[in-house]
């Protein structure tokens, strides 16, 4: 019961702190950059529950365990895609169109050093 409660609490917190970083920048970057780790860590203790048989009992509810377990881990792919994967997609895109930039700019420097060495080709 404590590891669930302690990763429900925590995600609590940290869904609470994700919508307040939205209005201030500074808390924002620190998200951004602590965020997968805190992911991994929620992971953790999911699975310390999981091994455990931790089940999550409160105010007289009893939720099926393997809906504890299978909502709480996919809590966490849903942390680690929006804060890993989904920003290292967006990464990538952006290399990707900065390389057919740079490609498409040595294209043009090869069409004209063949240009140049026509025209030395031409003098001599």
């Amino acid at each position: 019961m404590i590891c669930l409660t302690r990763f429900w609490i925590l995600v609590a917190l940290f869904i609470i702190a994700y919508l307040i970083s939205k209005h201030v920048i500074l808390m924002k970057k620190a998200i951004d950059e602590y965020a997968m780790p805190f992911m991994m860590f929620l992971f953790s203790l999911a699975i310390i529950a999981v091994v455990t048989n931790d089940p999550l009992t409160s105010l007289g509810i009893d939720i099926p365990l393997q809906m504890q377990w299978i909502g709480s881990l996919f809590t966490v792919l849903f942390g680690s895609w929006q804060f890993y994967l989904r920003p290292m997609k967006e990464q990538v895109n952006r290399m990707d169109r900065e390389l057919g930039e740079l490609k498409s700019k040595v294209d043009t420097i090869i069409v004209d050093l063949q240009m140049v060495k026509e025209r030395l080709m031409q003098l001599t």
